[in-house]
């Protein structure tokens, strides 16, 4: 257990001590996930199981989502958890994340994503190495409640006008 992410039983990642102090590109939290191929695969060990420990596998399961590869066509019934946004082809808006050029692009802490490495060394970019820009339960939420409607990390329901779309920092086509 003391391997584990904040002696959560059985997760992977690292935790920077000043994390929520002033969060930047190279001082997060460095969350574990895995790029599901297949829809009923296990993501176990990651932060989105963790997720699932309590509010159940809403992503998994047989018809919940979409052709693969992953961004390409068809419809989701929610929102994919456990997929690299990297699979998607090279002209998707998610090459783009977080306003980068399609490599190297700066890792964002309103949009946060998992790795699938366990290296002790933070990601301060995305798009550099397979499987780096998994999305993840805690890209759109937060853990511990926000003061906005489904404990997202932004006010996207007021926006545009007031709130802020941070939906944008990976469907950057959409803002």
């Amino acid at each position: 257990m003391a391997k584990s992410y904040r002696f959560l039983y059985s997760i992977q990642g690292w935790e920077d001590l000043q994390y929520e102090y002033r969060p930047v590109s190279n001082r997060h939290n460095k969350y574990y996930g895995i790029d599901r191929t297949l829809e009923t695969q296990n993501a176990a060990g990651s932060i989105s199981s963790l997720c699932a420990r309590c509010h159940g596998d809403y992503h998994q399961g047989a018809g919940n989502i979409a052709s693969l590869p992953f961004g390409t066509s068809g419809v989701w019934l929610r929102h994919p958890t456990d997929f690299d946004m990297g699979r998607a082809s090279s002209s998707n808006e998610y090459t783009t994340y977080n306003n980068g050029a399609g490599a190297n692009n700066p890792y964002s802490v309103i949009s946060p994503v998992a790795t699938a490495s366990t290296a002790e060394t933070m990601n301060s970019t995305v798009y550099a190495a397979a499987d780096d820009a998994i999305v993840m339960c805690l890209s759109c939420h937060r853990a511990h409640g926000t003061p906005y409607k489904a404990i997202l990390r932004w006010d996207y329901k007021a926006w545009p006008g007031g709130g802020y779309n941070g939906c944008a920092v990976c469907h950057t086509a959409k803002d």
